[in-house]
């Protein structure tokens, strides 16, 4: 997992200049500083639900289906 907590934030799914700029006011510069934030610290920053679900991506815990963006070329 330490491979991914060295990424940077912007390697996150949702995590654009707006949230870039917020978590960075908290002092986050990689995957792994939001883990080491909590799930508090986020969801009070954030809202319950961005600060929630980013930190469960930082956790490399994500629940959504994979869709493919185009059919398959061979079987």
């Amino acid at each position: 997992m330490s491979l991914v907590h060295d990424l940077p934030l912007r390697r996150l799914w949702g995590v654009g200049p707006a949230a870039e700029g917020e978590l960075s006011a908290m002092g986050a510069r990689t995957i792994g500083d939001l883990v080491r934030l909590g799930r508090r610290r986020l969801e009070a920053r954030l809202g319950a639900t961005s600060g929630a679900h980013l930190f469960d991506l930082a956790q490399g815990l994500d629940d959504r289906s994979v869709v493919p963006w185009h059919d398959p070329k061979s079987i």
